[in-house]
Parts: structure tokens; sequence; C-alpha cells
């Protein structure tokens, strides 16, 4: 079953965004921009490029949907660390808690009030998983009403804490403990051998020194499960198999289902040569894994009126 400690759908107390006074991390994914919403907000906050625009915040909901094999949790902080954490986790030990309709059985909708957005944060999705068939970590977020980014694009990075947690017991790394991980992962100081040592994205080292790539997978364009299944009904990998069923692409209370641009995650370590969204005793002994996503990398929403 799915242990889910807390509403589909949550509220300013469950994850926020915290400025950052001074915002120095910078990705390959494109930014704002200036796209003539006259309800932008100016953050005055510099961009790390010297010369470039400051951010904008744009006073909408932003709009997550969101799931992982096996098990995620979700915030929000600077890039320093985390200003606030639900430490509930959704745990899924089923396929159809991964994949199925509506929104909220297999994959959900959280949303960040529009008051809880200001520049320089981040969201920050924390996953693990157990050694059976495969993991990753699948996700769109978008402005309401605006278009999305999904988890593939260039934006999104991820560290690697060499700290595995079971996906038994319904509960995963707690604040102070991803805090400490995040500060790791920001100036390395972790073992070599089963972490990132610092920030990777899908080119590989962000963070100067740091270790293997976030890893590309499966999109989720198919509308019909292509994965092969043996004689008792499992689920086959291998060298040109899918790894995933098709995420649940209808949309629920005015929420968007799980687009076809978007791509399973996970993380891969230098020189691993195997599928990266399988699981080995190797990979999950590299977990516990940070996901994050810049606010500025957000597509504006559509100006009003």
């Amino acid at each position: 079953m799915r242990l889910l400690g807390w509403t589909a759908t949550f509220v300013a107390s469950a994850v926020f965004f915290v400025a950052s006074a001074t915002f120095l991390a910078s990705l390959a994914a494109c930014g704002d921009g200036d796209t003539g919403a006259a309800f932008a907000m100016d953050s005055g906050t510099p961009d790390a490029d010297a010369g470039a625009a400051p951010e904008k915040v744009y006073p909408v909901d932003i709009d997550v949907v969101i799931t992982a094999d096996n098990a995620y949790s979700i915030g929000w902080g600077d890039d320093n660390g985390l200003q606030s954490f639900n430490p509930d986790s959704s745990i899924a030990t089923a396929g159809n808690q991964i994949y199925s309709c509506p929104i909220g059985v297999g994959p959900e909708a959280h949303v960040v009030p529009a008051k809880d957005a200001i520049a320089g944060g981040w969201i920050y999705v924390v996953s693990w998983c157990d050694l059976g068939g495969v993991q990753g970590l699948i996700a769109q977020v978008n402005y309401r009403d605006g278009e999305p980014i999904y988890t593939g694009a260039d934006a999104w990075e991820v560290c690697a804490t060499g700290v595995p947690y079971p996906t038994t017991g319904g509960a995963g790394p707690d604040k102070r403990t991803i805090e400490r991980e995040i500060a790791k992962c920001n100036s390395p100081t972790s073992d070599v051998e089963w972490t990132s040592h610092g920030w990777v994205g899908v080119n590989g080292a962000i963070t100067p020194g740091a270790r293997g790539k976030l890893a590309l997978g499966q999109d989720n364009e198919s509308d019909v499960d292509l994965r092969v299944t043996d004689d008792v009904g499992r689920v086959m990998t291998g060298p040109g198999l899918m790894n995933f069923a098709p995420v649940c692409k209808q949309p629920a209370n005015g929420r968007k289902g799980m687009g076809n641009k978007a791509r399973w995650i996970w993380y891969a370590p230098s020189g691993y040569s195997a599928d990266p969204f399988v699981a080995s005793e190797e990979l999950v002994r590299h977990t516990f894994l940070i996901f994050r996503l810049p606010r500025r990398a957000i597509p504006p929403p559509p100006s009003p009126g």
C-alpha cells in the first residue's frame, strides 16, 4: 500500500519557498525571461550571472505532479537547505500506487501557494528505493495554467548521499538528516565511493569534483503498457525493454495529469555500465537521492486577461 501521511494537495504549512540572500546557483536551463507578465514582481535579487535581470516572482500557485518507484518526500528551501519539510513519506509497494489514475492513487498532485513562491528558492525531492525491480522518479512542475517543466530538463540536479533508507516502516530521512546531506552536496566532504560528491546534472558535474550524472530514462509518451512480463507476470528488464508503465495522464480536480514529455530520472554513478533504472545493490547503496529544481526554471504563467 502507499503510505501517505499528508493530503495530495497541501498548503503553505507543508512546503514553502524561502528567499536566499545570496543565490549563487546557476544552471544551464532557460530562465524565466521577460514574458511581459504585468503582474510579475521584481525580486531585487541579482541573477548569478553579472548584469542579468533580477529574478521575477509571480503571485500564482505552483502545481507539482509526481510519483516515484519506490518512495519520496517533498519540500521547499533555498540553495543552502530546507526551511520547512514535511517528514511524511509517500511509499509505493505496488505498481498501481505508482502509475494508476486518478491523480492521488498513483501520481500525486501538490500545490505551493503563490505567497510562498519567493525568489531564490528550490523544490527539493528526496527519493529512495528497494532492491526489487526498477527505480526512478518522474514529475512535472508548472505555474497554474502555465506550461510545465518536466523531469528530464537540464535544470534538474541530483546528489547521491550514500545513506540508504528502507521502503518499509513509512519513514524516510528527517529534516536534520537532509540538511546535513545538502551541506555535504554543496561543499563536498562525503565519501567518494558511495556518493556523488556534490551536485550533478544530465551533463555530469555541477559541483567541482562531483561524480556520476543524472540519468535520463523512459518518457511517458506511450498510452499502453509496453513492458514485457514472464510466465508468472513479473516484469522483465534488459536491453531494449521498457522499465515503466504509463503514468496517469488524466486531469483531476483541475490539475493536469502527467505529461507525455516527462521522463523518469535517477542517479548513475561514474563508470556504471548497467541500466541505472534497474535496482542493484550498488545503486541502492548510493541512495537516498536529493533531487532539486530552481524556481526560476519554471516557465512563467500566462499574463492575466
